[in-house]
């Protein structure tokens, strides 16, 4: 992976995050804020996390459901934060 890959992916891990921040300092409902971090921690973040490791090639297509089983993906951490 080059540094611009990177940089896409860091991006999109970390904007929805600040935006969510932005939204609650701004006055968000705060049941509204729970559901959408919940949203990101079980849908958003193992989706793209799956999406990498396919385009890397770790992980088959069969896998990629498994993205979605909290820390299962921790086994390619390196792979995922660091390639």
């Amino acid at each position: 992976m080059n540094l611009k890959s990177i940089a896409l992916f860091y991006s999109l891990i970390l904007i929805p995050l600040v935006l969510l921040g932005i939204l609650s300092a701004k006055g968000m409902n705060p049941m509204t804020f729970a559901v959408s971090l919940v949203g990101y921690a079980f849908i958003y973040h193992p989706s793209i996390c799956g999406i990498k490791l396919l385009k890397i090639g770790k992980m088959g297509n069969k896998d990629f459901f498994k993205n979605f089983i909290p820390l299962w993906n921790k086994q390619f951490f390196k792979d995922l934060y660091f390639h």
